[in-house]
């Protein structure tokens, strides 16, 4: 049976290891997810169905699931050693009690003294009350950093059920000094400046401002005589930038001469490093915000709860209105921070405030 406080030694170690290889294999575990070879050497092309063998390897008998991330997705918020071989690496594992879909439950001792079974407060007796709680996917969830490790805590019907346990990146550094990681990126020069972008929102995709704005995109020189769509235009990988475009006509606003006319500028994105593979955004955020914010920091930092909100198994969205704009903050749940900052014109309230 495999050992929760052995296995988590090797969190963070890629699929190749030959330490984390050899301990799967004297446990009977021989499958490992891994690049087919006619996609081999295909860099930025390589999708997930290129991948042999499940990202994620359930161990049914230890009710146990080893959750693996691709090399290139996980080097974006750990740190990696250009030396260290393996196209995957170990991010996460999730540990399971009886009755958790069709797991008879971990029979062995579980880290950090906790139990399958145990209360919540009996939880807060052994850990201390936890960074958060919040429902994801249905279920009470608790966030604890622990050690070196940042562990999600499950509830069903209010007993411990389900562990996930994974390494701290770099956000969770940011927020909770685990201990001095370093930047693990570095900073570069933006191809925008958000301040100069909000004032555009609204404006003609051919207008002087627009054009001043984003030089660097290129995207001015649209050809349409149709105004009858929207447009995306995603530099979110590179630059950790989306641009949204859409039609006046569809919107009130353009009746009364608040926005121009034609195809004009709805809206941008900014996302964090490793959200949708994307090397992220690196200037500084509207409102001073950071993308380590949980949404109580976010509520704190601009002194008002959210206008409108969405909440999704394992996502939310918070919406403010201001003057200019409408601000908008998809959080993940399940790291509790700060994924994408938006802002929107306030034109686009009815599509947004669902």
């Amino acid at each position: 049976m495999l050992k929760i406080n052995e296995l988590i030694k090797y969190i963070g170690l890629s699929s190749v290891d030959v330490s984390f290889n050899e301990y799967l294999q004297e446990n009977r575990i021989f499958e490992r997810p891994h690049i087919t070879e006619e996609n081999e050497g295909e860099g930025e092309g390589k999708e997930a169905d290129n991948v042999a063998g499940s990202p994620i390897e359930d161990i049914e008998r230890d009710s146990i699931s080893l959750i693996y991330s691709p090399r290139d997705e996980y080097a974006l918020i750990y740190p990696v050693d250009d030396d260290t071989k393996g196209e995957f690496f170990l991010k996460e594992l999730a540990i399971y009690g009886p009755g958790i879909q069709i797991y008879g439950g971990h029979k062995g001792t579980l880290p950090f003294n906790l139990s399958f079974g145990l209360s919540l407060d009996a939880v807060h007796a052994i850990l201390r009350e936890p960074i958060a709680t919040r429902i994801v996917h249905k279920l009470i969830t608790e966030l604890y950093y622990l050690d070196d490790f940042v562990v999600n805590i499950s509830y069903v019907e209010n007993l411990l059920s389900i562990l996930h346990i994974r390494k701290a990146h770099c956000f969770d550094a940011m927020s909770i000094d685990f201990h001095k990681h370093g930047v693990l990126f570095d900073e570069k020069e933006n191809i925008i400046n958000y301040n100069e972008l909000i004032p555009c929102i609204g404006k003609n995709i051919f207008s002087d401002e627009l054009k001043y704005a984003l030089p660097k995109l290129n995207e001015n020189d649209i050809e349409t005589t149709d105004c009858g769509y929207f447009e995306i235009v995603d530099a979110s990988q590179k630059n950790g930038l989306t641009i949204y475009y859409d039609c006046a006509k569809r919107f009130k606003a353009n009746r009364e001469s608040l926005i121009d006319r034609g195809i004009i500028l709805a809206g941008f994105r900014l996302n964090r490093r490793g959200d949708m593979k994307s090397l992220g955004y690196a200037g500084t955020l509207p409102f001073d915000l950071k993308f380590y914010y949980s949404p109580e920091m976010v509520i704190n930092k601009l002194n008002r709860k959210p206008d409108h909100k969405i909440i999704t198994d394992n996502l939310a969205a918070y919406m403010w209105k201001n003057e200019d704009g409408i601000l908008h903050i998809l959080f993940s749940l399940i790291d509790y921070q700060i994924y994408r900052v938006s802002y929107f014109g306030l034109f686009m309230q009815e599509r947004l405030f669902l």
